[in-house]
């Protein structure tokens, strides 16, 4: 982590944690885990209480059993779940090719809401698709810029740029790297790269 001025932070991709087949990326109770795994790996977990959960994929498709069944998550889409309070295990179907995808948790006290299937290609024209009511999924092409207002609100965010370069209230983020901004109330993105991607969370 490093101090970029008063109330930001920037995280960077090659000083991540491993651990358990992943780049692990946390603060204030969020945590991005960037999970590889090769043919055949399982890993198991357990969501905890008043905790949302979402499962990312980015290369390849991602198998999660749960209590309900097997559900295959693929590449167009992303699995959230809130609440579950049970054990999961999440794998690679593939017997040849290795997967990577992105597997969030922070906690959230909204009690209603429905672990769903959310297809990231039903708009393909929109900029922003709604994750959870805490997390939008923000899609650009090179030089897109975009602002975001809070009125007289004032927010926690992180920024998780997922693919390509970003320019974020005067930091630059590359791939996999992460921004917390403390106390904003206005967001200025920019794309750098084509088919940029980022995550945006309000903490």
């Amino acid at each position: 982590m490093i101090a970029m001025r008063p109330h930001s932070h920037i995280f960077l991709a090659d000083r991540r944690k491993t651990m358990n087949y992943s780049y692990v990326t946390d603060h204030q109770g969020l945590v991005i885990r960037d999970y590889y795994l090769n043919p055949g790996i399982v890993i198991a977990g357990h969501s905890r209480r008043d905790e949302v959960t979402i499962v990312l994929p980015y290369v390849g498709d991602v198998v999660f059993d749960g209590e309900g069944g097997n559900v295959l998550i693929d590449e167009k889409q992303a699995l959230v779940w809130h609440d579950l309070k049970k054990p999961f295990r999440l794998s690679n179907p593939y017997a040849e090719d290795a997967i990577n995808f992105l597997h969030l948790t922070m906690p959230t006290r909204k009690t209603d809401y429905e672990s769903i299937i959310v297809s990231l290609d039903e708009h393909p024209d929109k900029s922003w698709i709604e994750l959870h009511p805490s997390v939008l999924l923000g899609r650009f092409q090179g030089r897109d810029e975009v602002t975001l207002q809070n009125g007289d609100q004032e927010h926690n965010y992180f920024v998780y740029s997922i693919q390509g370069a970003f320019e974020v209230n005067h930091c630059l983020l590359g791939t996999r790297d992460g921004l917390y901004l403390q106390k904003t109330g206005k967001l200025e993105i920019e794309a750098l790269s084509p088919d940029a991607e980022l995550l945006l969370i309000r903490l």
